[in-house]
């Protein structure tokens, strides 16, 4: 009611804004509607029913509507579910509708909310008990596009894929972007969905928890539209996707970003089983042009050992393995396996930066001799955590001598951008790069950047 009577009174009486095409909503938790003042009806409904239509007049061109509901732990629902349905369903002629929650699960699945709001998008972070948002999902999955779902505690999301009620299988043929997250275990990978086919129109699926599923349930019926990929792989995942075959030589030709993190890799074992997560992870659409590899410290060492898997997806054109320190050796490697990369993101060149034999003030003319000139599109490389900047200033000019097309360095995530910028300079004046200064300030130095 207070709303209203502010809407209804200057500054704000007669205004409008033909621009506006994006509205958000903060929902009150307590929703007392006949609060607003002696001017306004007594009525609940004709308070809202006057509410939506002065939003309507305020900006008739708007399109998107965000729902916003900020609930903090241990809230409930106060107001009267009966309102909350009349207000939405004044402002379902609207476009696009983003429901945005946290914590609050009343509000959410009011009786007779959903198939009045047509809900187009889903954002919410939940506690423990996600059967509410099943419930919402599945009630909303004719006009839902987006379905975005974070999860605190243990997760069943089966419900998403059928109806607790009925047991039947549910659709959802507009939805176009799928992400998940959880924190605890899985209950739903116990379950498979033989003949299933839930989001058949998908086309960008984040997953930043192990997969949710015992079967293929994700990528049935959409290979052929998936475009962007980010998964948490697994031994068991890898083990699901390849019975089911679903990452084949020809699927997904639609898939350029390919986004892989990887389990951890510290003891023997798990090195195991993180180098068949990456050889499995490289496998993955041999089309796509961006490649994300998280989690694998193992990298260094076996990425030249597999130099003839990373040869059969030269498409690659962006990759990025941030959390791994890789050699000036490796990234060479790297370069002349890979014919299209431009841009590469790693961790810090170790402290060590010759191979075995070879003295430091030598380096330069060793690169010269052993690998000039690499002739490919390789143009950028980003680097993480550089602590040691000498022997980071050395390995960028090293391969600035080498590889012509090579123009820019950018220190991210941390890297001290001055004290690079000074390493550089410092180790272009030494002798071992004296010859060899004048081209690299005009190749390179004046193109360092800092990437925020």
């Amino acid at each position: 009611g207070r709303a209203l009577q502010q809407l209804l009174t200057k500054p704000y009486e007669g205004c409008a804004f033909p621009k506006v095409r994006k509205l958000t909503f903060d929902l009150i938790t307590d929703l007392s509607y006949n609060k607003g003042g002696e001017d306004l009806p007594p009525d609940a409904e004709a308070n809202i029913l006057a509410f939506a239509q002065r939003i309507k007049e305020m900006a008739p061109r708007v399109s998107k509507v965000y729902l916003s509901i900020p609930c903090k732990n241990g809230d409930s629902a106060t107001g009267s579910d009966e309102h909350m349905r009349f207000l939405l369903s004044n402002l379902s002629s609207l476009t696009h509708m983003t429901l945005l929650t946290t914590g609050c699960e009343q509000l959410v699945t009011c009786p007779g909310l959903v198939p009045v709001c047509k809900l187009t998008c889903i954002d919410i972070d939940i506690r423990d008990n996600t059967s509410p948002v099943m419930q919402l999902a599945r009630l909303c999955a004719p006009t839902l596009q987006t379905i975005n779902i974070r999860v605190d505690d243990e997760v069943d999301t089966s419900g998403l894929i059928r109806d607790t009620d009925d047991g039947e299988y549910v659709k959802y043929p507009c939805v176009r972007s799928l992400a998940m997250q959880f924190g605890g275990i899985v209950v739903s990978q116990r379950f498979t969905f033989k003949g299933a086919v839930p989001f058949p129109n998908l086309r960008r699926l984040v997953l930043n928890s192990d997969y949710p599923f015992s079967d293929d349930v994700l990528f049935r019926g959409n290979a052929a539209n998936l475009e962007y990929l980010k998964l948490q792989l697994t031994a068991g995942a890898v083990s699901c996707f390849t019975h089911h075959n679903v990452f084949t030589s020809t699927s997904h030709p639609k898939l350029y970003y390919v986004n892989i993190h990887l389990p951890p890799s510290h003891s023997p074992d798990q090195f195991v089983e993180a180098t068949s997560c990456l050889q499995f992870g490289l496998g993955i659409a041999p089309g796509a042009s961006v490649r994300r590899i998280v989690g694998y410290e193992w990298a260094d060492k076996a990425i030249p050992q597999n130099t003839s898997l990373l040869g059969r997806y030269g498409n690659i054109q962006y990759l990025s393995i941030p959390n791994t320190s890789l050699s000036l050796w490796t990234v060479i490697t790297l370069i002349k396996s890979l014919p299209l990369l431009s841009d590469l993101h790693t961790g810090p060149p170790p402290v060590v930066l010759g191979p075995p034999g070879v003295k430091e003030e030598n380096l330069p003319k060793y690169v010269q001799a052993t690998y000039a000139p690499i002739k490919k599109r390789f143009r950028c490389w980003y680097i993480s955590r550089g602590q040691y900047t000498r022997q980071l200033a050395t390995s960028v000019l090293l391969l600035t001598l080498i590889c012509p097309s090579f123009t820019h360095a950018a220190a991210v995530d941390g890297t001290n951008q001055k004290r690079f910028i000074e390493a550089i300079e410092w180790q272009l004046a030494m002798p071992e790069f004296e010859e060899y200064a004048r081209r690299l300030r005009l190749q390179f130095y004046g193109n360092i950047k800092k990437i925020k």
